[in-house]
């Protein structure tokens, strides 16, 4: 007999289990899904709803749906069946139960991450204008309009206490009321909150990153989910809801009211009987999952809850794996897991050995802490826990709590064994011994003998086992040496011969024996050697996580934390790593210019919003919460202070364009004017009506815009600062206005608040005609307020930052974004454009944030404070930022070098196109837009190259002539100097796709769009030998050094070889999987790396013609591959618009991706890897220096991070800032040595 589950949460579990199998591929319908449960009795209702679900799940999955099929198994709801049919249109979902359409939030619908998040498919073509590294969600979440950031709430150090609601954390997050924080670890923070709509308090986690987590913590965080959902186990917190709300990724599950194993060990251990009945229970657990295919691989006591009456209950499958199909979201050398509780498998990173008995062995680990109160391994550092986890043996529990009975120490010994084939061959098999140790009944596990514990020994200290035997066969030779020796005297009168011949035997005996210890001492140090390369391999791969860690996070714009990251990674590497080495220190030579710095910090007297430099850029001004406005100089000297405060706290100031006055607005309805010098009131105040928010001078100086939050038209108005009264047009904002901007020119205006009939709190901004009043364009629409806003220098882009947690970029006449969402932590509170235009500040919650204002690509970000940071803005030279907020100090930043840049920065029209490039072999000379240039200066050395629109360009191997084709199919050599035809030019039927030069400099090779290659003579353009025909289009060619081939690419997807000098085949070609762009030699000819279609870069052997080494993986078709002179380096340009440089030793990538503004068609790189040449066909060609690796020690590299960044990573490899008195201490103590 089975009973109903009319319970929300039996029902709850039941649709999530349904859920699960669709997600997983395996489409369970309802009835199988009941019949797997023994068809226990439903009411009509549920039935329904689990009904609705199949049919919701039906559709997404794309499922051809028939109302017959549906009425056939289920005709009790024939005409609910037939409304919702009925009324379902293409892509529909009826349910009647569905949450509303403001919350996104769906069971389980989210176990994929969001489409923004995910790769296309291979082969597929993506047209986007920058992607991201991870997703580009139109939408984040933020706070209702009455909290101001996301939930991200709670103390860091409270060691799993629960904090109540703080201010800075929502109460609301849709069906869910926040209580307070429970815990929160790498990846995730867990609040207690109350589920409205079924009132049951539940467990409620997010990911901690919110919108700017990367894809792979999206997908662990999933997985998590999925893993737990699919388990419904007593002792296993059941998972209730999954799902997306905006960009919050999030789960519920059941509340459990106690407290973890852990919290309860810190009181002392658990009694023997005690530990053995909560371990087998646990272990019951465990076997249900396996037997369902999870592994859980991270048991520890902190992921063990007790309920309010003892009884455990698993919890955390953030780094669950599924047996079938190997599913999982790590690689072959990830160690992954709590070091204290991880099986020496894991220690080693050995993904494919990790199944169900890496759970047995932390269940041991687990019995073991439980019965001692501490973890069979403890060690100062990471890398020696490891190292005990892998080669040392435990300490008996008996040693450490002579209470423990023999059998249960041998159940645990027996879970912690180092094999995996010498543990219980399951956690049911465990459970099963430790529930005949509570019966008294005898163990099936028996006690490790003498042999073994001998063997155990020789395994700990295999050197001193080696010289023990090593002695023991010494002294064994040795009693027989003298036995024979006696025996020799006794018979020495006998015979002298017979004497003889016994020292010759001697001899040989003892001979023998000291080969054998010659051996025992050969085998000691082999064993030693084995240990020694394992503890080298593992502290190998734990550099490696490292590195590709800190190369996540300085691709998502936190370069310290990543630079931090890195140099852990080489402060770990062990001896004999130089490649790796190599990587890591040319990745942090790669990212360290471009984090910016800390150049000093000002105490204030109080909190400041609001932060400007003055026009001359040896002062600024703060506005601070205490009301006051200061004037200080750059180095931190205080000059002046407003003669009377505001009634409360300031909004914003202003300079005036002469520089002589300040203007500072507040919630008191009054703008209030400065003498820069004095600090005395120059004017007397503008009184409002409203509490003003925001100012902007007009370029004139004699009237001020001021912004108010009057819900009425007329809410930004200038002022006549002379006359005090109100002055031009008046603008139907019919809204609040939160702040504004003027364009340099005076005639445009950008506003931005709410509106009055627009959906509540939602965001909006317009531009406005200065002059008339009149808006222009159309409104710019965020989803929660907007608070900051500000206009381009040229006045052709606007800025807006909002509630919602991003910062957008418009087209100011079209009014379309022109860049994905920027998002941050939380509320943006300001944007800045640079003076130049050509980055964008901002600032949420403790740091500032840089962007590139053609793209929204990260340029890094700048951690100011453990508060929330609100003013911010540029030094008129555009290379200092000044940032201010909760904490009483002001920060002035240096910019990171800008290392990216057009080629000719003074030219206004871009080229038709930007895929003719090229260096000189000295690099002293570079090609791009059809002219040369000094790649020192960037400035052009000589006129345009009259030939068209360059599609290839290539110097000679002497450097004293280059080759162009164009688009329209000719091909013509020049001399560098003087600039002037060399020979006739050389024509094609099509585009020109290659032009380049024979290792010798006497032949040119191209390859055209017209089917075509054909061999020239470089000196008088006359062709060369037969001409080369391909079936299709052929892309790439080239030349190989040192050799007579050369080879084209095709979009017949072969690679085809000629004899370079009479054009003739030479071989067979190489079959390609998709159609191939681009190749090139390495530098000594003997390896071909081609770009293609299939995202890949391949690497063939020249003689043999097969691929020799792993392909280098990327995320759309790769265009062009360029190898270094020296073949160390590969740099690749790809239909993303990306640009990388790659290692060839190990291929790892190093340094950013540089991101350009449409498909990558032109790529160089300088000989010696010092600077690239990229463009596409929307732009000029930009240059990006590679600066080399950093070759200081770790420490002094570690140091420098710390004091440019302010912030430090913790031994528990946390990053957090540093204090304002240490970081001073330090610096001053770095600028004495």
């Amino acid at each position: 007999m089975h009973d109903s589950p009319s319970s929300s949460s039996d029902l709850d579990r039941l649709e999530a289990r349904l859920v699960a199998s669709w997600r997983s591929g395996r489409r369970d319908s309802v009835e199988s899904l009941l019949a797997e449960l023994g068809n226990p009795p439903l009411p009509s209702d549920q039935l329904w709803r689990l009904l609705s679900r199949e049919i919701a799940l039906a559709r997404e999955a794309g499922t051809v749906l028939s109302s017959r099929d549906y009425e056939r198994r289920f005709p009790q709801f024939r005409s609910d069946l037939a409304k919702t049919f009925a009324n379902a249109g293409p892509g529909d979902v009826t349910q009647s139960y569905a949450p509303p359409e403001s919350d996104t939030a769906t069971l389980i619908g989210g176990a994929s991450p969001p489409a923004a998040n995910r790769e296309p498919p291979s082969g597929s073509t993506r047209t986007r204008t920058r992607p991201r590294e991870s997703g580009d969600a139109t939408q984040s979440f933020a706070p209702s309009q009455s909290d101001a950031a996301t939930i991200v709430g709670g103390d860091p150090g409270s060691g799993g206490r629960e904090h109540p609601y703080a201010p800075d954390r929502p109460r609301e997050f849709g069906d869910y009321e926040i209580l307070g924080e429970i815990a929160r670890g790498g990846m995730g923070v867990v609040y207690r909150a109350r589920q409205k709509g079924l009132n049951r308090t539940v467990a409620l986690k997010m990911i901690l990153a919110g919108q700017l987590a990367s894809e792979s913590n999206i997908r662990r965080f999933y997985a998590e989910a999925e893993a737990a959902a699919g388990l419904d186990h007593s002792g296993i917190v059941p998972i209730y809801e999954v799902g997306q709300r905006g960009s919050q990724h999030f789960f519920s599950m059941a509340y459990v009211d106690g407290q973890s194993l852990h919290d309860r060990l810190k009181k002392g251990p658990l009694p023997p009987r005690e530990a053995a009945a909560l371990l087998s229970h646990v272990a019951d657990a465990v076997q249900f999952a396996h037997v369902r295919g999870i592994v859980h691989r991270d048991l520890k006591p902190q992921n063990i809850l007790l309920d309010a009456a003892g009884h455990p209950k698993v919890t955390d499958f953030g780094l669950a794996k599924r047996m079938e199909g190997g599913e999982g979201l790590t690689q072959s050398g990830d160690i992954l897991g709590t070091p204290s509780y991880m099986a020496p498998e894991q220690a080693e990173g050995k993904i494919q050995e990790q199944g169900p008995l890496v759970d047995v062995y932390a269940l041991g680990a687990v019995l073991y802490a439980a019965l001692t109160g501490r973890p069979p391994f403890q060690a100062p550092s990471l890398m020696e826990i490891l190292r005990l986890v892998v080669h040392q043996e435990p300490v008996a529990p008996r040693l450490l709590n002579a209470a423990i009975p023999q059998d249960l120490d041998t159940i645990c010994l027996k879970s912690l064994h180092k094999d995996p084939r010498r543990r219980y061959g399951s956690a049911g098999e465990l459970r099963a011994d430790l529930v005949r140790f509570l019966d008294g009944r005898p163990i099936s596990a028996r006690p490790v003998g003498g042999l073994e514990r001998l063997a155990r020994w020789c395994r700990r200290n295999p050197v001193v086992a080696s010289l023990v035997g090593l002695l023991a066969t010494v002294l064994t030779a040795a009693a027989v040496i003298s036995s024979t020796v006696a025996v020799q005297m006794k018979n020495l009168a006998e015979s002298e011969k017979d004497a003889n011949q016994q020292a010759q035997r001697n001899s040989i005996r003892e001979r023998d024996a000291r080969l054998e210890a010659q051996e025992a001492e050969k085998q000691a140090t082999a064993a030693k050697g084995e240990a020694v390369a394992a503890r080298l391999v593992a502290e190998r791969r734990l550099a490696e996580s490292y590195l590709d860690t800190g190369r996540e996070l300085c691709d998502q714009g936190q370069i310290p934390a990543g630079l931090l990251w890195m140099t852990r990674g080489l402060k770990l590497l062990p001896a004999d790593s130089e490649v790796l080495e190599g990587t890591i220190r040319a990745n942090l030579g790669a990212w360290f210019p471009r984090m910016h710095t800390v150049e000093r910090s000002i105490p204030q007297p109080a909190q400041s919003r609001a932060a400007l430099f003055h026009p001359d850029g040896k002062r600024f001004a703060t506005g601070g919460m205490d009301g006051f406005v200061r004037i200080f100089r750059v180095d931190g000297t205080l000059l002046a202070t407003s003669a009377t405060p505001h009634e409360v706290f300031i909004r914003r100031i202003a300079f005036s364009p002469d520089g002589t006055q300040i203007a500072s607005c507040a919630d008191d309805r009054t703008v209030r004017f400065w003498d820069v010098e004095t600090g005395r009131e120059a004017t007397p105040p503008i009184r409002a009506e409203h509490a003003v928010t925001c100012i902007a001078y007009h370029p004139s100086g004699k009237t001020i815009l001021v912004g108010t939050e009057s819900q009425q038209k007329g809410g930004v108005r200038f002022w006549d600062i002379a006359a005090l009264q109100p002055t031009g047009p008046t603008f139907d904002t019919n809204g609040g206005i939160f702040a504004l901007a003027l364009s340099r020119s005076g005639k445009w205006i950008v506003t931005g608040g709410i509106r009055a009939g627009h959906a509540r709190g939602s965001g909006w901004a317009q531009v406005w005609d200065a002059e008339t009043g009149a808006a222009v364009g159309g409104e710019l629409r965020q989803r929660f307020r907007i608070v900051a806003v500000d206009i381009s220098p040229d006045e052709t882009h606007v800025a807006t930052g909002s509630w919602d947690a991003t910062a957008r970029l418009w087209d100011r006449q079209t009014s379309q974004p022109t860049s994905p969402p920027m998002k941050h932590l939380g509320t943006c509170q300001e944007v800045r454009f640079s003076p130049d235009g050509r980055q964008l500040l901002s600032t949420a919650r403790d740091r500032g944030y840089l962007w590139d204002a053609a793209t929204g690509g990260s340029r890094g970000q700048l951690v100011v404070s453990p508060g929330d940071t609100y003013g911010a803005a540029f030094r008129p030279d555009g290379r200092q930022i000044l940032l201010a907020g909760v904490e009483p100090a002001t920060w002035i930043w240096n910019l990171a070098e800008d290392l990216d840049g057009l080629v000719f920065p003074d030219k206004k029209e871009a080229a038709a196109s930007a895929s003719g490039l090229g260096f000189s072999p000295d690099g002293r000379w570079g090609i791009s837009d059809g002219y040369v240039f000094d790649t020192a200066t960037r400035r052009e050395a000589g006129p345009l190259i009259p030939n068209g629109p360059e599609y290839n360009a290539q110097f000679s191997p002497d450097g004293t002539r280059f080759v162009t084709g164009s688009r329209s199919g000719r091909t013509q050599v020049f001399s560098l100097e003087p600039r002037q035809p060399v020979g006739k030019p050389l024509q094609h039927g099509g585009l020109i796709v290659a032009a380049v030069f024979s290792p010798d400099g006497e032949r040119v090779g191209t390859s055209s769009h017209d089917n075509t290659a054909r061999l020239w003579s470089a000196e008088t353009g006359e062709p060369i030998g037969a001409v080369m025909s391909h079936p299709t289009r052929v892309w790439g060619a080239a030349f190989q050094p040192h050799g007579d081939l050369f080879v084209t690419i095709c979009e017949d997807n072969r690679i085809r070889f000629w004899n370079g000098r009479t054009g003739e085949r030479s071989g067979q070609p190489i079959e390609i999987a998709d159609r191939g762009y681009d190749l090139a030699f390495s530098p000594d000819g003997r390896r071909l790396a081609t770009g293609s279609f299939e995202n890949l870069v391949r690497f063939w052997d020249v003689e043999t013609r097969r691929e020799i080494r792993a392909p280098l993986q990327h995320a759309s078709p790769v265009n062009r591959v360029v190898f270094s002179a020296d073949g160390r380096f590969l740099a690749t340009g790809c239909f993303d618009s990306g640009v990388r440089l790659w290692n060839l030793q190990d291929g790892r990538r190093i340094g950013p991706v540089g991101w350009h503004d449409g498909q990558v068609i032109g790529l160089a790189l300088r000989g010696d890897a010092s600077m690239l040449l990229a463009g596409t066909e929307h732009a000029h060609a930009r240059i990006q220096n590679l600066p080399g690796p950093l070759t200081a020690p770790a420490d002094d590299i570690e140091r420098s991070i710390n004091i440019a960044s302010r912030q430090e990573l913790t031994p528990e490899n946390v990053l957090r800032p540093i204090d304002l008195p240490q970081w001073t201490t330090r610096k001053s103590t770095a600028e004495v040595r």
